[in-house]
């Protein structure tokens, strides 16, 4: 998903459901533009084909010389050829690479293992890269859910509102990795299998949580692409008129 949502995307939804069973989450936080620059690059470079020397842009890879854009190209021209020696070049340089590199040599690393495994296994398994990355077959999410009441919340809808996440996230293999409250509004990092949908596991928590009150707006915020700051959270309250 390339940006926040609010509550119910189907497209998103319909891509999930349409997914092979053979696919790798790539676990990483990597900002998406990188992802996106990433992977095209990686599309230009079987595309063109180029030839190149292998041996002497592995040994260019590491020296300080050479400029990051050409690390950049480097990486994905190894990532493509499906070779382990150059899986072990591309992991030897991720275990220690430049700053601004960190991304790009992740990126190049799942790639290059990925193409690796389905020639040695003669299946094609599809990557799957969201910016707050994910674990084993879970992506991971920032969820945002919405008091009725500016005042807060109370002990009890805390307690409520916990109770019945985890309730809900036993019956769906999924994770709670933190949870937080704010004056009108909560937050919830959390890992869920990537076929889940997402939107039918936090419609259910509001709708049992408002068993006990009506404390929750029904409308909440869901994205894979980043932690939502506060400034971010109010806009998107603002712009989409949560209810």
């Amino acid at each position: 998903m390339d940006e926040p949502i609010e509550d119910n995307n189907q497209d998103a939804i319909d891509f999930f459901s349409q997914l092979p069973d053979n696919y790798i989450v790539f676990e990483e936080q990597v900002d998406v533009k990188n992802q996106l620059d990433y992977f095209e690059a990686s599309k230009k470079c079987r595309e063109e084909k180029k030839d190149f020397n292998v041996l002497e842009i592995r040994e260019k890879l590491f020296l300080p010389d050479t400029s990051i854009e050409e690390k950049k190209q480097i990486l994905v021209q190894l990532a493509s050829l499906e070779n382990i020696e150059d899986f072990r070049v591309i992991e030897k340089y991720k275990n220690n690479p430049d700053p601004e590199m960190k991304d790009w040599a992740a990126l190049a690393f799942i790639e290059s293992k990925t193409l690796i495994e389905n020639s040695l296994t003669d299946e094609s398994h599809v990557i799957i890269s969201s910016g707050l990355g994910g674990k084993k077959n879970c992506l991971r999410f920032f969820i945002v859910l919405f008091n009725v009441h500016e005042s807060g919340f109370s002990d009890t809808q805390k307690k409520v509102l916990k109770t019945e996440t985890e309730i809900k996230f036993s019956e769906y293999n999924s994770e709670i990795e933190e949870i937080n409250f704010y004056n009108n509004y909560c937050t919830a990092t959390c890992l869920i299998p990537v076929k889940t949908p997402v939107h039918v596991i936090f419609r259910s928590i509001i709708d049992e949580c408002n068993l006990f009150g009506n404390f929750l707006k029904t409308n909440f915020i869901v994205t894979n692409v980043k932690k939502l700051s506060q400034e971010e959270i109010m806009q998107l309250e603002e712009n989409n008129k949560v209810k």
